[in-house]
């Protein structure tokens, strides 16, 4: 490796661990790391935090749990705490409006699915799911046209 190389290098790895030692009152949602592209340059890359996926993970189980025993306030919370850490995950948006179902806020469920269909990317089980929630959200709304449209939407 060349000194122009390994200086780079060093200047990556030093910028890292500034940003890095910096104190933030939000959790790091990311990591940072040092990869090398075809062309054999060094360059950063951030990838998920496993430390905040097994958060995640483990307050969306609680909110099941919660939401299975009928205590949605308690699941609600959990979820909202999971939102804090990762606004834009798909699957947390789409079981807060589960639960919103449960406790026959059906707007809000309708809404809260439209939110997970933002941030779905190609999980399109996911997807179809948020789809047939919204179609039984508008039902229960007597929004008959809508339901049949979100149908259409599920099946595609």
């Amino acid at each position: 490796m060349t000194v122009k190389k390994l200086n780079f290098v060093f200047s990556i790895v030093c910028i890292a661990l500034i940003v890095g030692c910096s104190v933030s009152k939000e959790p790091t949602r990311t990591v940072s790391v040092i990869d090398h592209s075809e062309s054999g340059q060094a360059v950063m890359k951030t990838r998920p935090d496993p430390q905040n996926t097994a958060a995640i993970d483990r307050l969306m189980k609680d909110a099941r749990v919660w939401r299975d025993k009928g205590q949605y306030t308690r699941s609600v919370a959990s979820l909202e705490r999971a939102l804090r850490i990762a606004p834009r995950n798909p699957h947390v948006w789409s079981q807060l409006a589960q639960v919103r179902f449960s406790q026959k806020q059906y707007r809000q469920a309708e809404s809260l699915a439209l939110r997970s269909n933002q941030y779905v990317g190609p999980d399109t089980k996911l997807r179809r799911f948020n789809w047939r929630l919204i179609a039984y959200a508008r039902d229960k709304l007597g929004n008959k046209s809508g339901a049949k449209a979100a149908r259409l939407k599920a099946n595609n």
